[in-house]
């Protein structure tokens, strides 16, 4: 059996080929796509940063 985190990274990069192949024919442009990605990226960033904080400064508390 695999371990969770081999799980979890098989779910991400499926869900980002997945991204790739659905946006690549919609018609918008490279300055377009990038944007869109780069604000997927750095929300969710943002979440597992925030994630993380709250979980260690609710096990210190």
């Amino acid at each position: 059996m695999r371990k969770w985190t081999h799980r979890v990274r098989y779910a991400c990069l499926t869900v980002a080929a997945t991204g790739l192949f659905a946006l690549n024919g919609c018609g918008l442009s490279d300055q377009q796509l990038a944007t869109i990605w780069q604000s997927v990226l750095s929300t969710g960033l943002n979440t597992i940063v925030t994630n993380a904080l709250a979980a260690a400064l609710g096990a210190t508390a």
